[in-house]
C-alpha cells in the first residue's frame, strides 16, 4: 500500500500535466454554485420565502451530481486519463436520479 505521501506525489505530477483542465474544472463548479445563489436570492426577493425553498433544494440537486462529477473528472486526472470539463455539466443528464440518490 503506498504511503500518503507517495499518494500525493503521484496527485501533483497528475494535476501538473492537466492543470489547466483542472483550473477550468473548479472555476465551471465555482460559477456554477455562485449563479445557484444569486437565483436563490433572485427568487426569495421577488416571489418570496416558498420559490426561495423550491429553487434553493432544486439548486442543491443539481450542484450535488456536479460535485459527483467534479470528484469523478479529478479521478481521472488522477489515473492520467483526459478530463473533460463539459462533464459537469452532461453527467447532469446522464444517471441523475442515480446519482442524486447515492
Amino acid at each position: 500500500m503506498k504511503s500518503r505521501q507517495e499518494i500525493k506525489a503521484l496527485a501533483r505530477e497528475a494535476v501538473s500535466e492537466q492543470r489547466g483542465t483542472a483550473i477550468l474544472l473548479t472555476f465551471l463548479f465555482v460559477l456554477a454554485s455562485l449563479a445557484s445563489g444569486a437565483l436563490d436570492m433572485i427568487a426569495l426577493h421577488m416571489f418570496g420565502r416558498a420559490a426561495h425553498d423550491i429553487v434553493f433544494w432544486a439548486g442543491m440537486a443539481i450542484l450535488y451530481v456536479m460535485v459527483i462529477n467534479l470528484l469523478g473528472e479529478f479521478i481521472k486526472i488522477y489515473k492520467r486519463e483526459e478530463a473533460n470539463p463539459l462533464e459537469l455539466f452532461i453527467g447532469l443528464r446522464v444517471n441523475f436520479l442515480r446519482k442524486l440518490g447515492g
